[in-house]
């Protein structure tokens, strides 16, 4: 129960404590004097007048249109996942993973080199093979050239298993941003039906300080005719006062909840009225009772375990790749170039020709291996992370599980319980009005009635409340909303 439930419970405690001192004072008040009249009795009321209570009258305000937006708990889970810079920063995290996917394909291209060097050379003299066969020596090199180079083993060996891991790593990206999605708009309906709450408690409160007020005022004028004493109408100004205090902390609750709502939905500036009607009972969800079935339901549903599955693979992947680097590699390769003067040519000339070539190549590192091992440890100690983390979430999602499942239950018991207590209340209110219309009972215990019906009032649409967030939290702990969210 909040502290605002509580202070309202002992707000009408209080009221009806206080009220029945009114009528009942323990110290005898000064004996009326005769020729001071004494006050009248109100006029009854017709019963037929007793229309809706204050919550009602405000719901059907709210609900038949006014200043501001209608607001749902899916209207604002909608606006929240729009605006969230959570799920943005998700998305950002797929860009980056579809990246890193790009770039594992895009590292096993085949290496395409070009080049054009130009060298100057020392002059070592002449060089004379034999009378008058002089060798030209020329000072001045140029050259144009590529090269090609294929990782041929890589295709086989590298490529499938990096692209394995980069391509879990994006499909973990994505569920990362469905699964924050479906977190914001599940903490956005339960902001929404506190909000809710919070509204609705401010007409309950501002209604208790009439009912109090009203108090005070029977007892100042019980006091002046002498029918009460002067501790009674102490008693009835701290009640007022608990009142106006109950009232100023329901208002900023008020306050604070619409700015949360405001905050999730980055709205500064709208102003909001009830949408969704509260009273009116929602959908029953399906196979509730049967708990082992509802988590089997949550593990094979909720995208957080997918998630972890995913970032799995990848790491499989990962150790799988670093262990290529033990075996020894295959490289094709061919260079062309464009010389002057060609140094395959005897005798030189001072003119451009073309050369090339084309092989393949054989290499084998073993310095590598130590590096290679370290990096498998990394990847099967961080699988050992991950692999405990989803065994970790699989026990935290059977705890949500039931104490979902029990505040649902609990709900409708309080539903169940609260709507009984508000026909025992309405009834007691009818009888208690027809004997103040007939003189047989005073404005205090008429007063105390309203007020309890009142308070029934409000515990009733509370229980209901809770139903409407004990369904939502049910939902996203099943993992039910997904579906709901694809529609």
């Amino acid at each position: 129960m909040t502290t605002e439930k509580r202070w309202l419970g002992l707000a009408v405690l209080g009221g009806a404590l206080l009220a029945s001192n009114v009528a009942r004072a323990d110290e005898p008040g000064p004996v009326t004097p005769a020729s001071k009249p004494v006050a009248a009795a109100p006029a009854p009321v017709p019963l037929a007048e007793a229309g809706p209570g204050p919550v009602d009258q405000a719901l059907d305000a709210d609900l038949a249109g006014g200043k501001g937006s209608a607001l749902t708990a899916d209207e604002v889970a909608r606006r929240a996942q729009g605006s969230s810079y959570d799920v943005a920063a998700k998305q950002a995290e797929v860009a980056a993973a579809q990246a890193a996917l790009d770039a594992a394909v895009w590292a096993f291209t085949p290496k395409l080199t070009a080049a054009a060097r130009y060298t100057r050379l020392s002059d070592p003299g002449s060089a004379e093979l034999a009378p008058g066969v002089t060798i030209p020596v020329f000072l001045n090199s140029y050259s144009l050239g590529g090269s090609l180079q294929v990782p041929v083993s890589d295709y086989f060996l590298r490529m499938p298993k990096a692209k394995a891991a980069a391509s879990a790593g994006v499909r973990a990206a994505r569920i990362g941003v469905q699964s924050t999605q479906l977190e914001v708009a599940s903490a956005a309906r339960e902001l929404y039906y506190n909000w809710v709450r919070a509204r609705l408690q401010v007409v309950i409160a501002a209604q208790a300080l009439a009912q109090g007020q009203a108090h005070l005022a029977d007892a100042k004028a019980a006091a002046e005719v002498g029918t009460a004493s002067r501790a009674d109408v102490l008693q009835v100004e701290a009640q007022v006062a608990g009142a106006e205090l109950l009232v100023e902390r329901a208002r900023n609750l008020q306050v604070l909840t619409e700015h949360q709502l405001r905050t999730a939905m980055h709205d500064p500036t709208g102003e909001y009225r009830i949408g969704e009607d509260v009273r009116a009972d929602p959908a029953t969800p399906g196979g509730v009772g049967d708990q082992p079935a509802l988590w089997r339901e949550a593990i094979s549903s909720r995208l957080e375990l997918r998630q972890l599955r995913e970032a799995e693979a990848a790491t499989r992947a990962e150790a799988g790749l670093s262990k290529v680097a033990y075996l020894p590699r295959l490289d094709a390769f061919a260079d062309a170039s464009y010389v002057n003067p060609n140094q395959r040519s005897f005798p030189q000339e001072d003119k451009f020709s073309w050369n090339w070539d084309a092989g393949l190549q054989l290499s084998w590192t073993p310095t590598d291996i130590p590096a290679a091992r370290a990096n498998v440890r990394k990847a099967q100690a961080k699988l050992a992370q991950l692999e405990a983390q989803r065994a970790a979430l699989e026990d935290g999602l059977r705890t949500q599980v039931v104490a979902a499942q029990q505040s649902y239950r609990q709900a409708l018991v309080a539903i169940d319980t609260s709507g009984r207590a508000l026909t025992a209340a309405e009834e007691a209110y009818r009888v208690r009005r027809l004997l103040f219309q007939n003189g047989r009972a005073t404005s205090a215990e008429l007063t105390d009635a309203e007020t309890a019906l009142t308070g029934v009032r409000l515990e009733n649409l509370s229980a209901r409340i809770d139903l409407r967030v004990a369904l939502a939290r049910l939902d996203h702990v099943l993992g039910r909303d997904r579906s709901a969210a694809r529609k």
